[in-house]
């Protein structure tokens, strides 16, 4: 397994970066999304492909953000790239982290080819009774919505 390779499904998470309702009307939500990897993913990621011994992370608080230099030993020598992420909304200081470790992440490559998906892909709303993978409010004053991504030939491996 290589760095660069892709992600299995189960790796990949989705959010949403907007949506709302076709005509004001409840009953017709919709939703623009976006597949993310998880740090733990990444992690894995990087304990298969070089092993556990052979990668670090280090973390710099700043006023309004962190960094996260990514280090990986390679051929007995230590090279680091670093990224850096504003704190989140929710969680902040831990998600500040996670984003961090998630952009140094993809300097080494890892999930890069997410960027490239020729989008925008749109949530696949479910039906009450029906199977779904997420489970979430369209607006701050809306009710959950349950929904899944859709079906992206190429995406995983």
């Amino acid at each position: 397994m290589k760095l660069t390779d892709k992600f299995k499904q189960h790796e990949i998470e989705w959010r949403i970066m907007t949506g709302g309702f076709k005509n004001n009307d409840e009953s017709q939500p919709w939703a623009i999304i976006l597949p993310y990897l998880t740090s733990r993913a990444i992690m894995n990621r990087l304990d298969d492909a070089i092993g556990v011994e052979n990668w670090q992370d280090h973390y710099r608080q700043l006023e309004h953000g962190i960094t996260c230099s990514l280090s990986l030993r390679i051929k007995n020598e230590w090279i680091t790239k670093e990224d850096g992420a504003s704190e989140t909304e929710i969680d902040s200081f831990k998600g500040g982290l996670s984003d961090a470790f998630k952009r140094a992440a993809v300097k080494w490559g890892m999930g890069r080819y997410l960027y490239e998906l020729k989008g925008p892909y749109f949530a696949q709303f479910k039906k009450q009774n029906e199977n779904f993978h997420y489970k979430t409010k369209i607006t701050k004053n809306s009710k959950y919505f349950r929904w899944s991504p859709p079906e992206i030939p190429d995406l995983y491996d």
